[in-house]
């Protein structure tokens, strides 16, 4: 059952004022669909829940938590649980000589690696009251870092195979900048189909991962700072398929050689690719023959266009996938089945990030900004006058504070019973320095933070 939730409405417009939007329409080569495979759907799940995302850290401040979209979409957002009937695993492999049993036979394995993108803190349903206890991530000042990442599908062991076949499972994590794309709704070859999941332009993943092509087929990055590291795969990791078909579905938890720091105000990736250390026949054996990792995927309802939560949520969050075709990049997944149909099933890739926050505040219920719909301020940086313009759902006795990078206020404002308004302070006597600004309505509280620069 779903769990119903409030939504923390503020902290959320400073990313989309942060963000750089670049007009790049989807035009995948004409190899890229993803054909009907022969895939596993008869699963035996050793671990459930597949995240504890909602483990609560009972600190005054700091702590740690897992973010996974594949949890957040199957338990948190209400109408919208993925059923088991929907799961599935697929191969991914790093060489397109080996072939995928198809409905109509042998062909190239269509996918490589997978990737999920995390948007910790502009998504409000990760920062949600049924999270309460748990950390939450000012994009504004909070920096953080990924301690473990989390892959779940299945490791199947072939008993034909040399036991001497040691499998790798190779993994990154990579810092995301602001930069997006999206598909205006004007385009003419898919802008008619963006109304299936947006009101608005489709915003579908973030640079460093889709054009990325150094982080393909298990070959390590060139440059730029992220972590990337290889599992070796043991015997004792794998399944066998029984004889009726069941494969066994597992967490991984995997730790990360030392913590990546994520910058403040970037969320992250993380990718996903098997690399087989078995030898076989090119263009003849099938991946079916060898031992083989498979990621699970899901998807919400069978036939229908996924959810995008982007209007209502705010969420940038991605699952993406790497075709064996075109090593250059990854393709989002709502991509992808914008290309394809409402058929396309591999909508969410069950992975998740481990995220450590020693100076994040805990989720406390009783200080959500309910009735604070919008607040801004401006010129920021600024020199001598800062403007804080709010706008509240009911009208409510509202204070306007500055404080100080130790928590003292510096300034306020008493702007009385009011639904909106603007308080301009004037700055130009206070040393130069970051500040914070919050918007107080009868205890529902909104804080961001602001730059003093003379």
């Amino acid at each position: 059952m779903k769990k119903l939730f409030l939504l923390i409405m503020s902290g959320c417009a400073a990313l989309s004022s942060t963000a750089q939007s670049q007009n790049i329409p989807f035009a995948p080569k004409a190899n890229n669909v993803a054909k009907e495979a022969v895939v596993e759907r008869n699963l035996i799940y050793k671990d459930a829940p597949l995240y504890k995302m909602g483990t609560a850290n009972k600190t005054t401040a700091g702590g740690k938590r897992w973010y996974s979209q594949y949890d957040l979409v199957n338990n948190y957002i209400p109408g919208n649980q993925i059923l088991d009937a929907n799961d599935f695993l697929i191969p991914i492999w790093f060489d397109s000589t080996v072939r995928q049993r198809f409905n109509t036979g042998l062909g190239t394995v269509n996918f490589s690696s997978v990737y999920q993108t995390i948007d910790p803190f502009a998504n409000k349903t990760y920062n949600d009251a049924v999270f309460a206890g748990n950390i939450v991530i000012n994009p504004a000042w909070n920096n953080y870092t990924i301690d473990s990442v989390m892959v779940t599908g299945a490791y199947i062991k072939m008993k034909a195979r040399p036991t001497s076949v040691v499998d790798t499972l190779v993994l990154s994590v990579i810092p995301m900048d602001n930069i997006t794309y999206y598909i205006p709704k004007t385009n003419a070859t898919y802008g008619s189909k963006i109304s299936n999941y947006t009101s608005k332009d489709t915003v579908w993943a973030f640079a460093p991962v889709n054009v990325d092509s150094v982080n393909r087929a298990a070959f390590p990055p060139t440059g730029g700072t992220r972590a990337y590291w290889k599992v070796p795969l043991t015997d004792a990791d794998r399944d066998t398929v029984t004889s009726t078909g069941s494969v066994t579905v597992r967490n991984w938890t995997f730790a990360l050689p030392s913590s990546l720091s994520i910058p403040f105000g970037q969320r992250f990736s993380v990718t996903a690719t098997f690399k087989s250390g078995d030898t076989w026949t090119k263009n003849v054996d099938s991946v079916t023959n060898f031992h083989r990792f498979m990621p699970l995927f899901s998807q919400v309802a069978s036939g229908s266009y996924m959810p995008y939560y982007r209007d209502v949520y705010g969420d940038r969050s991605m699952s993406g996938l790497m075709f064996s075709t075109d090593s250059s990049q990854y393709s989002p997944s709502l991509f992808i089945e914008i290309y394809n149909s409402s058929t396309y099933d591999k909508e969410f890739v069950a992975i998740g990030g481990y995220v450590n926050c020693p100076t994040c505040f805990i989720l406390d219920v009783s200080k959500l900004a309910e009735n604070i719909s919008e607040v801004n301020a401006f010129p920021n940086p600024t020199q001598t006058a800062l403007n804080i313009k709010f706008s509240l759902k009911e009208a409510t006795e509202t204070k306007v504070n500055i404080t100080n990078a130790i928590g003292q206020v510096v300034m306020t404002q008493d702007m009385g019973n009011v639904s909106n308004g603007t308080a301009t302070f004037q700055v130009e006597n206070l040393a130069n320095g970051v500040y914070f600004y919050t918007v107080d309505a009868n205890g529902q509280r909104s804080t961001n933070r602001f730059v003093i620069n003379h």
